[in-house]
């Protein structure tokens, strides 16, 4: 519990049941429900809020019950083209309740290249408890999380999958190069821009067994 090297504990437990359906030969859906409890220290030692006008570390209930509904969509269209939607409610026992929205479209332009453009919007009430600051008699729970507090936000991903079927420079053949940029933004103030890049080197167990690279 920073600053102090007191120790304290949080358990979590969590289930969650789907059921997959394939609705006709180019569509299948997806609806689940995931049930979720979390008890101990679920305070957060790093933020503190203004109870008063002096920055106090938050006080949260030691419970927390969490429930989300998904759907699922995904849909094959022709010329190797791909949509995806996804949907998400989420509400708990701290007033918590966000909705998730998010649709994509996957397409491979070859078979070695794969382009896939995806958008997700994301909003959220803040928790019960939660105000921008307390003044007055000190409430039983208070918190600075940004976490907690009402949001919305939109989400722009854009990836591409190259795959060469023959070996390139000294990497074996069907490696993967993947090129990934994010574009985040939401009402509290924050933004982001990210880009990443990867690379999935395939390992054959009978090359390794037998020396070979």
């Amino acid at each position: 519990m920073h600053p102090t090297p007191e120790v304290r504990n949080q358990s979590a437990n969590d289930g969650f049941v789907s059921l997959t359906q394939t609705l006709t030969k180019t569509t299948i859906g997806q609806v689940g429900y995931e049930l979720g409890t979390t008890h101990g220290y679920l305070d957060n030692p790093y933020l503190r809020t203004s109870v008063n006008g002096v920055m106090t570390v938050g006080q949260v209930p030691d419970e927390r019950i969490k429930h989300s509904l998904t759907a699922r969509l995904r849909q094959a269209l022709p010329a190797d083209t791909y949509v995806e939607s996804d949907y998400r409610r989420y509400f708990d026992d701290w007033g918590v309740h966000s909705t998730a929205l998010s649709a994509g479209l996957s397409r491979h332009f070859t078979s070695e290249i794969l382009g896939h453009f995806a958008y997700r919007w994301y909003s959220q009430t803040g928790a019960s408890f939660y105000q921008a600051s307390y003044v007055g008699p000190v409430p039983q729970f208070f918190t600075g999380d940004f976490r907690l507090t009402p949001f919305k936000s939109g989400l722009y991903t854009g990836t591409l999958v190259i795959t060469p079927r023959r070996r390139l420079l000294w990497l074996p053949a069907e490696t993967g190069l993947t090129l990934r940029y994010d574009r985040y933004h939401a009402n509290n103030g924050f933004d982001a821009a990210i880009f990443s890049a990867g690379l999935r080197v395939p390992i054959r167990l009978r090359d390794v067994i037998g020396g070979r690279s």
